[in-house]
């Protein structure tokens, strides 16, 4: 759609109204500066939206001035005033994003019918949500602890499974250490196979038995020589 500047709105707007009406219809909105004119009775053909409900949209209202401000995107409103003028035509303009030109429809209250009609020109998708388990007792598991006793239940249950993990951590590293420490630096003359399990006693043992046999070979070889 090809962007519509504030001359062109106004214009089209004028050509539509009758000269008869009075200058309590005409209105002023200000965005960011530029100031866009248009009538409360183009406005109020969406009585659900932002602009065109009068009990909204008077908090807007500078008293000084005689207008309506909003600190909001321009390229953006001047689709938006577009939507009221055409009877529900909204395009986006090509310099607006598109997260942008969302936002802005959502400020102004435009209605589903205005986000169904974009999502549909930008071939957009809408996300389905995520059904909770019909089950009482596993959808606990997915609600969010937003309680004090689900912030509770939650802190316990982390603690639980920090502590169980430092456990076995801990229990793993001290068998190691043990087992390591007794290979390399103590004779197998010395140890003392109660001490350990039934898997670290053949370790320990196929150890010995490799110690004897390469002490075997060194004999050996020594009296060769």
């Amino acid at each position: 759609m090809r962007d519509l500047s504030h001359q062109q709105i106004v214009g089209v707007e004028r050509r539509k109204v009758p000269r008869n009406i009075s200058l309590q219809n005409r209105i002023i909105i200000n965005i960011s500066g530029v100031r866009f004119e248009t009538f409360k009775s183009t406005l109020e053909v969406y009585p659900n939206t932002l602009l065109g409900n009068p009990k909204r949209r008077k908090y807007y209202y500078d008293n000084v001035l005689e207008e309506y401000f909003f600190d909001r995107h321009r390229g953006c409103f001047e689709a938006i005033l577009y939507y009221y003028q055409s009877k529900g035509r909204l395009r986006r303009p090509n310099s607006v994003p598109l997260d942008t030109f969302l936002e802005e429809i959502i400020f102004f209250d435009l209605g589903q019918d205005a986000l169904a009609q974009v999502r549909k020109d930008e071939n957009l998708k809408e996300v389905e949500k995520a059904q909770l388990p019909r089950n009482r007792c596993r959808r606990y598991g997915d609600m969010v602890p937003v309680t004090a006793l689900g912030r509770l239940t939650a802190v316990i249950c982390a603690l639980a499974g920090v502590g169980t993990i430092g456990m076995l951590v801990s229990v793993l590293v001290d068998r190691y250490h043990r087992v390591y420490n007794r290979k390399l630096y103590i004779k197998p003359e010395q140890i003392d196979f109660n001490e350990f399990s039934d898997e670290e006693n053949e370790d320990l043992e196929m150890g010995h038995g490799n110690i004897h046999g390469d002490s075997l070979i060194v004999n050996i070889d020594d009296r060769e020589e």
